[in-house]
């Protein structure tokens, strides 16, 4: 028999129960997982025993205790939160895995991100695509050609129908539901039993019966109180302008090894990031961008503006207003990368 794999619970909260559930729902079909216990922050649950397993200590006291690199999934349901611990947990080197419940129903053509967790009984239908440390609970279906981002959750009972979109971050309460075709936003909520029939706008939350916005956040406001990096922030930017709610980018991402980023996509991107950093470029700085390290480098030294900029969709209707002005009706098409199927 295979040597089991030494297996960290990150959190240990109630939900982080029901991941261990799985996993030895798992161990039963395919014995793969030796249970270590859970790391967690809080020193006061130091040595304390949850559903027959240890509170080990911190990420970093745990790390410091084993001799090899252990697996590990995020228990933690707070999405901006869990972001947060599973960009520290990665930095020791530690092993995303993903866990599918046996009782889950998969069509073949689904992809599935490393780090996610899929609960008991939930339905992912043909060509659903799932992003990575996303959570969905017991008892959910994911219709097809939907799509969930990265560390997005679906409460137990709820119903993301076919062809609809969870941003990053987005939250969906249980037994709500988001019809076809329908967009919850970046770190939007929907709350339990509420049925969005339109697009919940990012940062927002909505409840009832057709849901209504209840409350906004500050753009920007989720993911700077959790500490998210200018490398997250980008990455939206780039989901968005390319069209491709899996890409993960990284600092070595360029002109030159992306063919979709060119000189019409550069325009997008330069008025998106200026947006969402409130910052300014000069035109030698814009000439200069050739990769994602470029403009990190560039938002480390950029002149802030005073004032908030104009909504992102503003800028992308101003870009592309510019656009067809030079170009008459020869406007291209922006590309589409292919999707990668991730699968632990």
């Amino acid at each position: 028999m295979p040597k089991q794999r030494q297996f960290i619970v990150v959190g240990s909260g109630g939900f982080s129960k029901e991941v261990v559930w799985a996993v030895q729902h798992y161990n039963t079909a395919r014995p793969t997982y030796a249970i270590l216990g859970y790391c967690d922050d809080d020193p006061a649950k130091n040595g304390q025993v949850i559903y027959g397993y240890p509170v080990l200590g911190s990420p970093e006291e745990v790390d410091a205790q084993l001799s090899e690199k252990p697996c590990f999934i995020c228990s933690i349901g707070d999405n901006s939160a869990r972001a947060k611990v599973v960009e520290r947990v990665l930095s020791l080197g530690w092993i995303p895995v993903t866990i599918i419940d046996p009782s889950v129903i998969v069509a073949d053509d689904v992809a599935i991100g490393i780090g996610t967790y899929i609960g008991v009984h939930s339905i992912l239908c043909p060509n659903a695509r799932i992003g990575q440390y996303a959570i969905v609970n017991n008892f959910a279906s994911i219709g097809h050609d939907a799509v969930l981002g990265d560390f997005t959750q679906v409460s137990p009972g709820g119903r993301v129908l076919g062809a609809s979109m969870m941003d990053e971050g987005a939250l969906l309460g249980s037994n709500a539901v988001v019809l076809q075709m329908k967009k919850l936003g970046r770190y939007a909520t929907l709350g339990a039993c509420s049925f969005a029939m339109t697009d919940i706008p990012d940062y927002a939350t909505a409840i009832g019966v057709p849901a209504r916005v209840t409350f906004r956040h500050r753009p920007g406001m989720v993911l700077e109180s959790e500490g998210r990096t200018m490398l997250y922030r980008l990455q939206a930017i780039f989901r968005d302008i390319f069209d491709d709610p899996t890409l993960r980018i990284s600092e070595e991402l360029s002109v030159t090894n992306y063919p979709d980023w060119d000189s019409v996509a550069m325009v997008h991107l330069v008025l998106a990031t200026e947006a969402e950093f409130c910052v300014r470029f000069t035109t030698n700085e814009v000439a200069n961008i050739r990769s994602v390290a470029d403009l990190l480098h560039l938002l480390n030294n950029a002149r802030k503006i005073p004032e908030p900029s104009p909504t992102f969709p503003v800028l992308r209707e101003r870009a592309l207003a510019e656009t067809e002005q030079g170009e008459g009706d020869s406007t291209p098409t922006l590309g589409t990368t292919e999707r990668r199927e991730l699968r632990a």
